[in-house]
């Protein structure tokens, strides 16, 4: 089923079209002025976002959907199958951007990048392998969470910030068996570990302004 938005359309909401099972494609017009975070989430049979080349606020390429600028990833339809890295220009993942993705099996985060938003990977089930490089900042609450197939997370230091929940965790509260944080001693994601009782595998001695570290209170992000 494709779907396209109608002329009127300025904004499309937080979660609109969250679980469309048929929907498989979808086309953003030219008139949209903001995209809120989830808008596509959960869509397993989604395999393409296009977008009016008119359109003064998003592009699309290859099927997933940025901001004009490729420096923010909106959406990655749910049921593209395989492995994806974020391109280069990209400095921050949008709030539940890949939810959902059950196609989603590998995905390399650059080091550019500097932002990874609430729930960005969460419930991405097949996703069994993470390369976060170094540079990234901050990683939003339950950014992972549902992410049963990853045992193992390498975090690198730069990461100063940690929502709550962001790794470790089959749902809200629930955490993941058989599975380990690995990292640098004294870094965020080491008391994080500690904070979340996750096993911890320390790979070396931090470096990182140790004030710049935030590990978020467990409150939820909305």
């Amino acid at each position: 089923r494709d779907l396209v938005r109608s002329r009127g359309l300025g904004d499309v909401y937080k979660r609109q079209f969250e679980r469309c099972s048929k929907l498989k494609t979808i086309n953003v017009p030219a008139n949209v002025t903001r995209i809120n975070g989830g808008a596509f989430a959960q869509n397993s049979s989604m395999t393409s976002i296009t977008c009016d080349p008119a359109n003064k606020n998003y592009v699309s390429v290859n099927g997933v959907l940025f901001t004009k600028d490729m420096k923010e990833l909106v959406a990655y339809p749910g049921g593209i199958q395989g492995e994806y890295t974020v391109p280069a220009t990209v400095n921050h993942i949008g709030d539940a951007a890949f939810y959902g993705a059950l196609g989603l099996d590998s995905v390399t985060i650059l080091g550019n990048l500097d932002f990874i938003g609430f729930e960005a990977f969460a419930e991405c089930s097949k996703l069994t392998d993470v390369a976060i490089r170094d540079g990234v900042n901050y990683v939003g609450y339950w950014a992972f969470r549902g992410c049963d197939g990853i045992k193992s997370l390498t975090v690198p230091q730069s990461v100063t910030n940690i929502g709550n929940q962001a790794f470790g965790f089959a749902y809200a509260d629930q955490k993941m068996s058989g599975f380990s944080l690995r990292g640098y001693k004294d870094s965020a994601v080491n008391f994080y570990a500690i904070r979340h009782d996750i096993p911890f595998i320390c790979i070396g001695e931090a470096s990182e302004d140790l004030s710049l570290i935030h590990i978020s209170e467990p409150t939820r992000p909305y």
